[in-house]
């Protein structure tokens, strides 16, 4: 861990439970956020996306499901 992370840490631990809490539910938030936006960015996520986007408009002509942002009904 960076010295600069450590520091941040020291200081939250000075904080109340219920502020730990909320940092600790931001912090989640943004590593979940940069882990998503590191599998789209790599380029083998290309061919699962493909994928996932054919057997969403099949179920959109199949009337499975509809296309909000064309069709927000």
């Amino acid at each position: 861990m960076i010295e600069r992370l450590r520091a941040v840490f020291e200081q939250a631990e000075h904080l109340s439970e219920e502020k730990q809490e909320a940092l600790a539910a931001r912090w989640e938030e943004e590593l979940e956020e940069a882990k998503w936006e590191a599998s789209f960015a790599d380029p083998r996520s290309g061919p699962a996306l493909d994928e996932l986007v054919r057997r969403a408009e099949e179920q959109v002509a199949r009337g499975e499901v509809y296309d909000t942002l064309r069709d927000p009904q």
